[in-house]
């Protein structure tokens, strides 16, 4: 695959070459197209049919295999763009959050206590439908990416994928 080069802040008077216009078109635009015409570097992970809780105060994996095992980036210094898109239900009412994260290779991404994001409880078995995204830089090499959360308080939380509702997990290079 062609490098992608940052493109060089003119000036005037600056002579413009045939190396530049070979770096900085033809170059480019064939790096641009390469990652088109090869498809872009996705995983999507689709969950359905099932029902998942989440009792505990920790950090843990989101169960039932909403995870992406294996992502390798396709450059050195790659930036990725993880999202979930999942709907959860609080079993109690209101003073009690869930936090979400995502966890690359064994570290967590967010805030220590808070993870990356939080949702507030406003009713009793409210149903909050989340689609979340978070950017980062990875290097080529192969990534072990996982969705996590954690309840606050005493509510049971529930990701939900029954009657026709899925939860995914996507992973994109950009």
């Amino acid at each position: 695959m062609t490098a992608w080069t940052t493109p060089k802040t003119w000036a005037k008077r600056d002579v413009l070459l045939a190396a530049d216009l070979n770096t900085y078109i033809r170059d480019n635009t064939l790096h641009l197209k390469e990652r088109v015409d090869g498809g872009m570097n996705k995983v999507i992970q689709t969950v359905t049919g099932g029902s998942y809780t989440i009792a505990s105060g920790t950090f843990a994996d989101i169960a039932g295999g909403l995870n992406i095992a294996s992502f390798t980036p396709r450059s050195a210094s790659s930036t990725i763009m993880i999202a979930l898109r999942a709907t959860f239900k609080a079993s109690v009412g209101p003073s009690d959050n869930l936090s979400i994260d995502f966890n690359i290779d064994g570290t967590r991404m967010g805030n220590a206590t808070y993870g990356s994001f939080m949702l507030a409880v406003a009713h009793t078995s409210e149903r909050t439908a989340v689609y979340y995204t978070k950017f980062t830089t990875l290097t080529a090499v192969t990534h072990s990416i996982k969705p996590q959360w954690r309840r606050d308080g005493g509510t049971t939380w529930t990701l939900e994928t029954l009657n026709g509702q899925s939860a995914d997990f996507m992973v994109w290079e950009l």
